[in-house]
């Protein structure tokens, strides 16, 4: 699933955009895009079997994204994913 957003986990095992980021984001960052429920049931799983910390990871890429795309993403998909991490 890193693939098809355009991650990538680095030699440390941390959640980084990928190279490809750009053409894999065409897929999904877009206002509104089912994709994003996907992303909130993803760190929910992850969170609730006890992947906490790459729940946490994943969750730092998205913001990193979130920062530069706010406007693609909105404030309610974006908190969704905040609280879903937790």
């Amino acid at each position: 699933m890193l693939a098809f957003y355009g991650f990538t986990r680095g030699k440390s095992g941390d959640i980084q955009i990928g190279a490809n980021f750009s053409e894999k984001a065409k897929n999904w960052l877009n206002l509104g895009n089912h994709n994003y429920r996907r992303i909130t049931r993803i760190l929910k799983s992850l969170s609730l079997h006890g992947l906490n910390a790459d729940a946490k990871g994943f969750f730092q890429a998205l913001q990193k994204v979130y920062d530069k795309h706010a406007d693609q993403i909105g404030e309610e998909a974006f908190g969704k994913w905040t609280k879903a991490k937790i």
